[in-house]
């Protein structure tokens, strides 16, 4: 668990990041929070050491949206994905480019993975799901 000085941080943090999202974050935040997908999100919110992008907390589901990628930060990623996943919580991850150039297609991805929420995380759903991706994205 967090220390509670190194909580306040991330806190404050979090606040300041709400404050500055993206542009793809923004634009994602704006279909989340229009409730087009009949659940509740948070921004920016804390989750054990992490301040994740998106949260539907009633379905356990965790919203990432990167930028630029590069090995440093996949191995940083897939770290934060197995912490997250050990408390219950579905990560699904999208970079920018796909959230600014296909955001219908973003959202559906969303919403199946809402209404399939009950179904716990494991390696072999991540390695389905990123094929689902990879097909989507590819037409």
């Amino acid at each position: 668990m967090t220390g509670g000085n190194n909580s306040h941080l991330l806190l404050e943090r979090a606040k300041e990041m709400r404050n500055n999202l993206t542009e793809a974050e923004k634009i994602l935040w704006l279909n989340l929070k229009s409730k087009a997908l009949d659940f509740k999100f948070r921004q920016q919110h804390l989750i054990a050491d992490f301040i994740v992008d998106f949260v539907c907390l009633s379905k356990k589901l965790v919203i990432e949206v990167d930028g630029g990628i590069h090995d440093s930060q996949q191995e940083a990623d897939a770290e934060r994905t197995k912490v997250l996943n050990e408390r219950g919580f579905k990560v699904i991850r999208f970079n920018n480019k796909e959230v600014l150039n296909n955001i219908d297609s973003v959202l559906n991805i969303i919403k199946h993975e809402l209404l399939n929420a009950d179904v716990p995380p494991s390696g072999a759903r991540g390695l389905v799901y990123l094929q689902l991706v990879l097909i989507l994205f590819s037409e």
